[in-house]
């Protein structure tokens, strides 16, 4: 079976549902939700160099869709399943560069420029993701996207916060797991936390969360004192 980019290759892909990721229980597809790689599909013609940190129904679609592409991912297994996959159903692989390590070692030495689309979509713990971020903000072209998945986990989702209040990014999508974020200017990271919106709204809100707390505790010294002054009185 030959799968064939008429704009429906998530469509044929999915109802595959290839099995890429082996865990004790057997093969599973953690992949983006349907929705999201519709959205990858649409977005992509005008696309020419794209980008994912980690490796799965993803890449395939971007193979199909015959851009320029990059997958990291430390997992030589699931990089070969995937391309064993894509001769099975005739998507060349020509177009993907596979790079077997860790994205927090690839990246920064990594010499590309002018990304149209990057996925976050890799290691999840922290802080792995913000640094891919960091690295991917200067290799993508402005006017690009960028696409964190897998916001049930705290580290992608305080990414997502903190580049809603960042200057020269804003959201163009949201999915129920995913963010899409657009770069809209050159991106210049801060000199220092001070010209961060992120940082500054939250040293406001830590030192109201130390001032509630250093009010309850007078409050409870001067109910200690009133209860001491009024049991000396009464006896």
């Amino acid at each position: 079976m030959q799968i064939m980019v008429c704009g429906r290759a998530a469509k044929e892909i999915l109802k595959d549902d290839p099995k890429i990721h082996r865990t004790e229980d057997g093969f599973v597809s953690w992949r983006l939700e349907d929705k999201a790689l519709y959205f990858i599909e649409n977005s992509s013609r005008a696309w020419r160099n794209t980008l994912e940190t980690g490796a799965g129904v993803s890449t395939i679609l971007f193979a199909a869709l015959g851009v320029k592409h990059i997958c990291i991912n430390p997992n030589l297994e699931e990089n070969q399943r995937i391309i064993d996959y894509c001769q099975s159903r005739g998507i060349a692989t020509k177009n993907v560069e596979f790079i077997c390590d860790k994205s927090e070692y690839v990246l920064p030495i990594l010499k590309i420029n002018n990304l149209d689309f990057c996925l976050i979509d890799g290691d999840h713990k922290f802080p792995v993701p913000f640094i891919d971020w960091y690295y991917l903000a200067e290799k993508l072209k402005v006017g690009g996207l960028v696409m964190i998945d897998d916001l049930q986990h705290w580290t992608c989702y305080s990414l997502r916060e903190f580049l809603e209040e960042e200057p020269g990014w804003k959201i163009v999508k949201i999915f129920h797991r995913s963010v899409v974020f657009q770069k809209t200017n050159k991106y210049r990271t801060a000199t220092w936390w001070g010209e961060q919106p992120f940082m500054l709204k939250r040293r406001r809100l830590r030192k109201a969360e130390i001032m509630r707390q250093l009010l309850q505790r007078f409050l409870k010294i001067n109910q200690i004192c009133t209860l001491q002054l009024l049991k000396k009185e009464l006896l």
